[in-house]
């Protein structure tokens, strides 16, 4: 007679590990999103964050959305770019130039920027940066 076993997985490891690998590439966008936010600053831009990491519903797979515009900046999309992906550690990166939007495409982006405001951008990072801080004292 043969007896099965009963080998469960232990998923809560599982679970730990993914929370922190997602939470280590939320860390990392972060990092690249201030990098991006201070190089582009640097040349007279002013980028605006929006989309998962904005609203707090960035994932192990979600990009940094990065809107800018040029104005009169004098910069081209292509050096905005190469500013963009030296700055990005490597992550995926959706960086979307205003000019390059019909203007109902912007006034829908813009809107759906408004619904996540500033405050509520620092307060999920402020957020992100204790649970950080608990995560890295408890390992």
């Amino acid at each position: 007679m043969s007896k099965s076993l009963n080998i469960k997985p232990d998923m809560s490891k599982t679970t730990d590990i993914i929370q922190r690998r997602a939470a280590d590439r939320q860390r990392t966008a972060m990092a690249a999103w201030r990098e991006i936010k201070a190089d582009l600053e640097a040349v007279g831009l002013e980028p605006t964050l929006f989309g998962s990491l904005a609203n707090g519903g960035f994932r192990a797979h979600s990009d940094i959305d990065v809107l800018v515009k040029l104005g009169d900046s004098g910069m081209s999309r292509s050096a905005v770019d190469r500013i963009v992906s030296k700055a990005s550690h490597e992550l995926p990166v959706d960086l979307i130039i205003e000019e390059d939007l019909t203007e109902s495409d912007l006034e829908a982006l813009l809107a759906d920027i408004g619904r996540t405001s500033k405050a509520r951008f620092q307060s999920l990072e402020k957020q992100f940066l204790e649970r950080m801080t608990r995560l890295t004292t408890a390992s």
